[in-house]
């Protein structure tokens, strides 16, 4: 999931679903430092640089237009 070998705060999150996704929604599990805002990106596979070091639980959140039904993924990140 790293994305730099250089720089372990920046991790490249991957949408390993199949099919047609009408919706695609990331949480990183992280938030801005002003009023405490959630990161997200509708990207399929985004890169998220993490502000700090910690324990981080990410989301994503799938709509699959086939079969109208909506999927969550929870994926616990580690930042050291």
């Amino acid at each position: 999931m790293a994305a730099s070998k250089s720089d372990p705060k920046i991790v490249q999150f991957k949408d390993l679903s199949k099919g047609e996704e009408t919706y695609i929604g990331w949480e990183f599990g992280d938030y801005t430092h002003l009023g405490g805002t959630k990161i997200t990106s509708s990207l399929k596979n985004p890169v998220h640089k993490f502000s700090k070091t910690g324990y981080y639980i990410s989301e994503l959140t799938i709509r699959c237009g086939s079969c109208g039904k909506v999927l969550w993924v929870h994926n616990n990140i580690v930042i050291k």
